[in-house]
């Protein structure tokens, strides 16, 4: 009777964490469909965004040649913001970094080169594509850094889904180990 009581809660439990991860599926799903609407509807808003996420690349990567990967709707978008985000990149090297302290911008190498292959639309495939963004490349494709908002997005969930149960669940809360 002890084991069949176990196997009992066991698939409860299994049961109750199965519908709590399709509640943060659906969850994810309603923010990008929300994401993806404010995006279409506030194209100054995307345009600094792209911005940003092009310097944070840059920071990332750090390196003199750097191929992007985008949309093909974004990619006169990118180009766009180019100039501009190269050059809040070198001046936040010149400010915050002590091995460029002294340097002028100039000085700084930074090529960017636009990809001839382009990432997948949403618009074209609602399941596979992405939002917006870009991936950059450096060394050969070798190194990779993805600055897509879908993959933003997933950072996002996968860091906020601990207080998303808490919230939500509090049958799923728990202290020293134990659920109340």
């Amino acid at each position: 009777m002890k084991i069949e009581k176990s196997k009992a809660q066991n698939a409860e439990r299994i049961n109750r964490i199965r519908k709590v991860n399709e509640y943060v599926i659906s969850l994810k799903k309603d923010t990008r469909a929300e994401i993806r609407e404010t995006l279409k509807n506030d194209q100054a808003a995307y345009k600094e965004l792209l911005k940003n996420l092009l310097v944070q690349g840059l920071i990332k990567l750090m390196e003199g040649q750097i191929f992007i990967r985008c949309r093909k709707e974004d990619e006169e978008l990118i180009k766009s913001i180019e100039a501009e985000a190269v050059k809040e990149y070198k001046e936040l090297l010149v400010n915050e970094v002590i091995r460029f302290k002294g340097k002028s911008v100039t000085e700084i190498p930074c090529k960017i080169i636009m990809d001839t292959k382009y990432l997948e639309s949403i618009e074209d495939n609602e399941q596979t594509g992405c939002l917006g963004g870009m991936k950059l490349f450096a060394k050969k494709g070798r190194i990779v850094c993805s600055q897509t908002i879908d993959d933003r997005i997933e950072l996002g969930f996968q860091a906020a889904i601990p207080a998303i149960r808490h919230e939500l669940f509090p049958s799923m809360r728990r202290v020293a180990g134990q659920a109340l």
